[in-house]
């Protein structure tokens, strides 16, 4: 036989190896493209998964309107009442029973301090009541908000609280200051040197060094009306 016939079959049999090499290596090929496809599709739905939590723990904390976090209470602001304009001082001193004075007395002289407090919280007690300028004041006035009491007149004679109180035009009863009035769940208490004072408010009469505390509401846990005060030295 011819060494060209011979030698077909061999050549025939190299391709095929040939053949099944390349095939492998495509089917191979294929299955690698496959693996891929799966793993980024599957991680693309985790992201979504995952993205879709995130969002509705948001939705439910902060945004939805349903969120779970507790809002702390609130304490109602306590009421604030200044002091008569200059030019409202005169009627509101002559209603107190009080002279206007053009300059501050010494003959009687002293202080007592008030405090106000609401539901624990302090009212300010302001400047300027019975002041209407350099030349017009009463024998009963502030100088400054610290709630002390100023008494320096040119005779000797009873001053009230209530007569403060109309000075201030702020109307005290035993049961109302201004608006803010006796409820079902809370009154007012008025305490002279921290001991419960249960007659007409409008009555108590001023002393030296007095410390005055008209309560309304609750104080503080674990608080007791103030029962004294530390004026500056010279008063």
């Amino acid at each position: 036989m011819p060494t060209a016939q011979r030698g077909q079959p061999g050549a025939t049999k190299a391709e095929r190896r040939r053949q099944r090499a390349a095939a492998a290596l495509e089917a191979a090929r294929r299955r690698e493209r496959r693996r891929r496809t799966l793993i980024v599709t599957g991680i693309a739905a985790g992201v979504l998964v995952i993205g879709g939590v995130i969002a509705v723990i948001v939705l439910n904390t902060s945004g939805s309107g349903h969120s779970n976090a507790q809002t702390p209470p609130t304490t109602p602001a306590a009421p604030t009442w200044p002091a008569p304009a200059p030019a409202q001082v005169p009627a509101a001193v002559k209603a107190a029973g009080l002279p206007l004075l053009t300059m501050e007395a010494t003959d009687v002289h002293f202080h007592a301090h008030l405090d106000v407090i609401v539901d624990g919280q302090p009212v300010p007690v302001p400047a300027q009541i019975g002041i209407a300028g350099q030349t017009a004041i009463s024998s009963m006035h502030t100088h400054d908000p610290t709630g002390i009491i100023h008494i320096e007149s040119p005779v000797n004679a009873t001053f009230t609280l209530g007569q403060f109180f109309t000075e201030w035009q702020v109307p005290l009863t035993g049961t109302c200051v201004k608006d803010l009035c006796a409820a079902s769940d809370k009154t007012w208490h008025f305490y002279l040197n921290g001991v419960p004072y249960t007659g007409d408010p409008t009555t108590i009469v001023l002393k030296a060094h007095q410390e005055i505390a008209a309560v309304y509401g609750s104080l503080p846990a674990g608080t007791q009306p103030p029962d004294q005060y530390n004026f500056p030295a010279g008063l």
